[in-house]
């Protein structure tokens, strides 16, 4: 059973963090989460918002189009398909991480067209940069601790708008 599954079955907001080298991922499950915008001198403005959040596994699982869609105004970043790709062949466990040989990391790419190939791409190899995946299998599992930090000061800024409820919480998509 996963911890995430247990936080809904006792209905408490579940925040996770992984880093891969350079790169990382936070993501949150707040179940049916109200919030307020406020204005700058800490004031509400307009309605309180309710939004339910998908599981962190029903975000990783999203099709990869719908995720395009919802990444329409600004783009969808290209570390997403491919850490989604990446996350995907770590639980797989057919190609030891980091990849640092050439014949390991075509392996990895070519686990990670299959992939996205099957989160509906149309085109798997331009669904994603190359250079940053090979960036991704090089590091994986590397810790750096500047990219904690970073991601350990997102991860609290995050918590505290869902504990205040003011200001709209990261989601998932």
């Amino acid at each position: 059973r996963s911890v995430e599954a247990m936080c809904i079955e006792h209905s408490v907001k579940f925040f996770v963090a992984d880093v891969h080298g350079w790169f990382g991922v936070l993501a949150s499950n707040l179940g049916r989460h109200r919030y307020a915008n406020t204005d700058a001198t800490g004031k509400p403005v307009g309605q309180p918002v309710e939004i339910v959040y998908p599981t962190v596994t029903s975000a990783l699982d999203t099709p990869l189009p719908k995720l395009q869609a919802a990444h329409r105004r600004f783009g969808l970043n290209p570390v997403l398909p491919a850490l989604h790709a990446l996350l995907a062949l770590r639980d797989d466990g057919s190609v030891p991480l980091p990849a640092l040989e050439s014949d390991a990391m075509a392996a990895c790419t070519k686990f990670a067209h299959a992939y996205l190939a099957g989160r509906g791409a149309t085109d798997p190899a331009a669904a994603f940069d190359s250079e940053v995946f090979g960036m991704l299998c090089a590091h994986f599992g590397a810790n750096l601790s500047p990219v904690c930090t970073v991601f350990g000061g997102l991860a609290a800024q995050e918590v505290l708008r869902a504990v205040s409820e003011t200001n709209e919480p990261s989601c998932n998509h």
